[in-house]
């Protein structure tokens, strides 16, 4: 029995007769400025440090001030309502 490698392992994996369950799928395209990460960080929001997944333009953001942050984007943009 030999060592397999990772792609060895992702092919045996995406093979049409595998289980649905262990099929690997590639994350889905993020687009805009809000990006979703696997690592947690902390909100950079002056006071708030709370953990998040999530970044704004590149900065992490909690949801609330994520929320906030977009909003503002929108009303530069002239999105009023």
């Amino acid at each position: 029995m030999s060592d397999l490698g990772l792609d060895d392992i992702l092919e045996i994996l995406n093979e049409p007769d595998a289980p649905q369950k262990f099929r690997f799928y590639a994350p889905p395209e993020q687009k805009g400025p809000l990006r979703w990460r696997d690592k947690d960080m902390r909100c950079a929001s002056k006071g708030c440090s709370s953990p998040t997944t999530c970044q704004v333009k590149g900065i992490p953001y909690c949801m609330m001030h994520s929320l906030r942050k977009l909003n503002e984007m929108l009303v530069e943009l002239g999105v009023a309502e």
